[in-house]
């Protein structure tokens, strides 16, 4: 640790020197990363550097900045203010002129990725410096970018904090990556010392066009109220934006609580109230039930439970002006990264480039299957999506197609002995129950089922992908496989071959990931995954290759940007798979008290009918197993599904998994969501088969995708042409008595919710009107 360099002071007057860079530096150099307590140390500096000034801004020129700071590993900030605190809420007189963003989250880009990425950074940005935690080489590379801007006169630090947002938000767009959400202009950035870029074309952003959105929207507020704050205006914009494109599909509680203990004491009303507003918004939109609610109140408050009294407010006037939007700013005004917390998806209307409208199955549909080969045949390059009902037999039609073309490949591939392969197709399916249900069917020439699971010998897993052409994995797994052939194939390109013969090659490639859903909507799928393996398809699109994605719930995926088709195929007169539909609300002290309740239900229900099959969606291994055992002890045969390792399986779960048949005796299935998706069961049930879905209070299973999917689980047919009924079981909340007060209105409200939104998500399912009983049941 060394003394950092002198800094220059000159008056506060508009005049200040144009060439000169707003910066306030720390002290003191360091040559690694300073400890927490060094870290408390500037953090205490930075709060008094300025207490007392108030005539005069610290500036310094480039040479001082990129060398005398960035260089030498000086913790700085972007910025200068008058006689007051770096606090958000005490900062006085704040200016700047270059503005600092972080890039820390780019590891799972690819290798050449990397590179144009770092050239774009170089091209567009000021200074450009690899951070601390940055790799020497492009394993892990990790930036801080500066970027110059005209400075704002007479603004407030709001309206410089939306400013910046607005940049980052403006980079993250262009560049396609995502920044570090929870660098601010207030906060302290640490100068590493590598060596910094410097690019003098970069011209000075105008700011203003931001300023002037924040007075339009204060001006719009103070027409409604005589005083409307800065803060106020912000948070409303932060709403604003976030409604106008993105529409939040499941949070993360545990890390949602983490985040608010990590926020200091909040002693400010509004903020405090906002935050309520906020966690009843959240329950009303079904991200939390109420117990989850009432905890995060207890979080933020001082202790004598004067949430309950606001809440009752809200509730009772029933005024929620804070969505997701402004909580996200909260939490990022604290510094608080809110990656892994949101699952967010953008809002647009998926516009159909070509749709299809059918009778029966889509393979018994020949001119359509042949419209849809052709279509992936010619269009290399493009991510397609390929909507359609379920039960119209996706799966089986695209191993069939798969089976096509992979028969071409080998035929050509005889003419042609030496060549390695160029070509291949990967099918991606999210779960290997999924895959277990398919992978009878895709035993065919050079074909291979292979996961990251699978046991094997040193340097088997290479051969098996050197020797065979079509596979069968899961996302976790595809760039495995995809990197080995991308590899062959540039051996191939090298080896003199004529461009015909290549050309034919480059036709056969194509990766698929099927029930692509559910890595939207899956808390399961971790983000490196998805981010891993949406990485490997840009390498796979850069190649001339085709990438499909499968659904039948597109609404919780960005569609915009991000697939360059859009197919749907519809089945004509198309008949819900189950005759009834309704829903219940089950009343206990507690959970404990439901659960034994849920269970009374599904004895009564065998004992009522003995030879009627229940499929029970239940979000919770150990109730099943719990279940399991009570059924047992009254002489019903259940049979568990969730996920677990393939060896531990029953020969009853497998008969369901990779068959599709229920197997005899079995009069309850058990089953979590690793079942709620391209498992089929296609016999051992019959009209009088029923689906329920338990929706307890902590579970998410009423959500959109899972209801659709939960729905058609039992496969209709000309045998079986209808199952009897499709029904909702709701935990009433343990907390909607507060001391003697019931929140009957608020109550009946989000169980209302819940009802129409279930049949909504129904109707939409099925494509047709459903009678939905409701019976309230204490």
């Amino acid at each position: 640790m060394s003394q950092s360099p002198h800094t220059t002071k000159v008056s506060q007057t508009p005049e200040f020197p144009q060439n000169n860079l707003l910066i306030t530096p720390y002290t003191h150099r360091y040559k690694t990363k300073p400890s927490k307590y060094e870290a408390a140390k500037m953090q205490n500096y930075f709060k008094s550097v300025n207490i007392g000034n108030k005539t005069e801004y610290s500036h310094m020129d480039e040479h001082e900045l990129a060398h005398n700071v960035l260089e030498t590993g000086t913790p700085h900030i972007v910025a200068t203010w008058l006689d007051s605190p770096n606090k958000r809420d005490e900062v006085k007189g704040f200016m700047s002129n270059i503005f600092e963003f972080d890039i820390d989250d780019i590891k799972h880009l690819s290798y050449e990725r990397k590179k144009e990425l770092e050239k774009r950074l170089f091209k567009n940005f000021y200074m450009v410096q690899r951070s601390f935690s940055s790799s020497d080489d492009f394993s892990d590379p990790r930036y801080h970018v500066y970027e110059r801007v005209i400075p704002l006169e007479n603004c407030s630090y709001e309206q410089w904090a939306y400013a910046y947002k607005r940049r980052m938000e403006y980079w993250e767009q262009e560049l396609g990556i995502s920044f570090d959400s929870s660098q601010h202009l207030l906060k302290l950035i640490y100068a590493s010392g590598n060596k910094v870029r410097i690019n003098r074309k970069q011209k000075p952003v105008n700011l203003q066009p931001y300023v002037d959105e924040f007075h339009k929207e204060k001006k719009r507020m103070k027409s409604k109220k005589r005083k409307v704050s800065d803060k106020r205006v912000a948070r409303k914009l932060a709403d604003n934006r976030f409604n106008n494109h993105y529409q939040t599909i499941g949070v993360n509680f545990d890390a949602i609580v983490k985040a608010l203990e990590e926020l200091p004491f909040i002693d400010d009303y509004d903020a405090w109230f906002n935050l309520l507003q906020t966690f009843y918004s959240m329950m009303l939109e079904g991200l939390i039930d109420r117990n989850q609610a009432y905890q995060l109140c207890e979080i933020i408050d001082d202790g004598e439970g004067k949430y309950q009294e606001e809440l009752y407010k809200i509730e009772g006037y029933g005024y929620v002006e804070r969505t997701m939007g402004s909580f996200i700013y909260d939490l990022h005004t604290f510094g608080i990264d809110t990656k892994g917390i949101f699952q967010l998806s953008e809002k647009c209307e998926m516009k159909i480039d070509k749709e299809w409208e059918i009778e029966g199955y889509l393979s018994e549909n020949k001119q359509v299957a042949k419209e849809f080969k052709d279509l992936l045949l010619n269009n290399p390059g493009k991510r397609i999506l390929f909507v359609g009902d379920t039960g119209i037999g996706k799966s089986k039609f695209i191993l069939d197609v798969l089976d096509e073309f992979n028969g071409r490949l080998q035929t050509f591939k005889k003419v042609y002995r030496s060549i390695s392969s160029l070509s291949y197709s990967i099918m991606s399916i999210p779960r290997r129950n999924l895959i277990n249900n398919l992978k009878n069917s895709f035993s065919t020439e050079k074909s291979a089922v292979l996961t990251g699971s699978d046991e094997m010998i040193k340097g088997q897993r290479e051969s098996i992908i050197a020797n065979n052409d079509k596979f069968l994995t899961t996302p976790d797994h595809a760039h495995v496989i995809l990197d080995m052939k991308l590899i062959e194939g540039e051996n191939v390109r090298r080896s003199g071959y004529d461009l015909a013969t290549l050309e034919v090659l480059k036709d056969h490639r194509i990766m698929i990931l099927d029930e692509c859903h559910m890595l939207a909507n899956d808390s399961t799928f971790k983000s490196e995954t998805i981010e891993r393996y949406l990485a490997e398809e840009e390498n796979h699109l850069n190649n001339d290759g085709v990438v499909l994605h499968m659904t039948a719930t597109p609404e919780s995926l960005t569609i915009e940007g991000v697939y360059d088709l859009v197919i749907k195929v519809t089945q004509k007169n198309r008949k819900n798979p189950f005759r009834k539909a309704g829903f219940k609300v089950l009343s206990g002290k507690d959970t404990n008290e439901v659960d034994s309740m849920m269970l009374k239900l599904i004895r009564e229900a065998i004992k009522k009918d003995p030879s009627r099959k229940l499929l029970v969606f239940i979000e919770n291994k150990r109730l099943i197993e719990d279940f399991k055992k009570d059924l047992a002890k009254k002489g019903i045969k259940a049979v568990g599904i969730y996920s677990k390792k393939e060896k531990e399986r029953s020969e009853g779960e497998l008969s369901i998994i990779e068959l599709g048949h229920i197997p005899k005796g079995a009069q309850v299935i058990l089953g979590t969501t690793a079942m709620s998706a391209g498992i089929s069961i296609v016999s051992g049930f019959d009209e009088q088969a029923e689906t329920w879905v338990y929706c307890s209070s902590s579970s998410m299973n009423h959500e959109f995708t899972r209801l659709v999917q939960m729905s058609n689980r039992f496969r209709i047919s000309n045998a079986v042409p209808s199952y009897a009924a499709f029904k909702l079981f709701f935990q009433e909340s343990a907390s909607e008595k507060q001391g003697n007060v019931f929140r009957y209105h608020a109550y009946v409200e989000e169980q209302a919710r819940k009802a129409r939104n279930s049949k909504i998500y129904i109707e939409l399912s099925r494509g047709g009107m459903i009678q939905l009983s409701v019976i309230w049941t204490k």
